[in-house]
C-alpha cells in the first residue's frame, strides 16, 4: 500500500515491527513521513525507541470518546498543543475538584465547545498533567500541556505514589531491557515494600547472574524504592491496549 503516514499505538507500533522483522520488510525503507503515537501512555525513552525501529519521527496525540481531539503534539516534542477552539481545558486536584495553581499538576477536566447533540461539561478524564502557557519553540500560539499518566495507574509502594510512565521512562534507557514489561501491582491492603517488574531483554541480551539485581539497583538509586526483577523469555502480546500495570 505504501503508505506515508501511521497512527496508532505505541504498544502496537513494536508489534507491527515485530511481525515485519519476521517477514523481512525493512521499516524505515518504507519512509514513513510520519507517525502518531496514541490510545495509550508513552514514555519519551519508549517513543524514541520507536522511532528508530521505523526511521520517522513519532508524535503523541491524545483524545478521548467522550471529548474528542484534544491536543497534538509538534515535532517539538514539548507538551501537546491544546485543541483550544475543540475544548476548554482545566487542571484541578483530584481530591477536592478545586483547580490547582497554573503549573501544578492535576487531574485534567475538559469541556467540549462543539459537541451540542451529546455535551460535555468539566468531564474528569482521569489524566494527570498541567497546563504551559510558554511559548513553544515550533512558533504556534496554541497554549500546552503534560501528561502525567492516569490517576488509576498510580503505583502505591511503601506508601509512596509513582507513575509508571516514570517507571517505563527508566526502564526504557537501559540498552539491556526489551520493548515488552509489566509493573506488577500489590493487591490493596498487603504489606510489600518491593515493587515486583517482569520483563523482557533486549535481542542478544542473555539472563547473566547478576542481571536482574544490577537492574533492581538502577531503579532503586532512582527512586528509593526497592524492586525484584523477574526476567522472562516472553511476554503476552496485547490485541488490543496494552496493560503495563498487572495485579498479584
Amino acid at each position: 500500500l505504501r503508505p506515508n503516514i501511521v497512527v496508532t499505538s505505541p504498544s502496537w507500533a513494536i508489534t507491527l515491527a515485530e511481525e515485519a522483522a519476521q517477514y523481512g520488510l525493512d521499516l524505515p525503507g518504507l519512509q514513513i513521513k510520519k507517525m502518531w503515537l496514541t490510545g495509550e501512555g508513552c514514555s519519551p525513552a519508549f517513543r524514541a525507541r520507536v522511532e528508530r525501529i521505523w526511521g520517522t519521527t513519532a508524535n503523541f496525540f491524545y483524545g478521548s470518546l467522550e471529548c474528542g481531539v484534544l491536543g497534538i503534539e509538534c515535532d517539538a516534542h514539548n507538551g501537546y498543543h491544546l485543541a483550544e477552539a475543540h475544548v476548554l481545558m482545566e487542571v484541578v486536584s483530584p481530591a477536592s475538584g478545586e483547580p490547582v495553581p497554573a503549573g501544578e499538576t492535576g487531574e485534567l477536566v475538559v469541556t467540549a465547545l462543539l459537541r451540542h447533540d451529546s455535551p460535555v461539561l468539566r468531564f474528569r478524564t482521569g489524566d494527570l498533567g498541567f497546563l504551559d502557557t510558554a511559548p513553544c519553540p515550533c512558533g504556534a500560539r496554541l497554549s500546552r500541556f503534560h501528561l502525567r499518566g492516569r490517576a488509576l495507574d498510580q503505583l502505591v509502594v511503601r506508601g509512596k505514589s509513582i507513575s509508571p510512565l516514570y517507571l517505563e521512562e527508566l526502564l526504557m534507557r537501559m540498552p539491556e531491557i526489551g520493548n515488552w514489561y509489566e509493573l506488577v501491582q500489590p493487591t490493596a491492603g498487603s504489606a510489600a515494600s518491593t515493587m515486583r517488574i517482569r520483563c523482557e531483554l533486549a535481542s542478544g541480551v542473555s539472563p547473566a547472574v547478576g542481571l536482574a539485581a544490577a537492574i533492581a539497583r538502577k531503579l532503586q538509586t532512582a527512586t528509593g524504592l526497592l524492586f525484584e526483577i523477574e526476567l522472562v523469555n516472553r511476554l503476552a502480546r496485547p490485541a488490543g491496549k496494552v496493560s503495563r500495570v498487572v495485579r498479584e
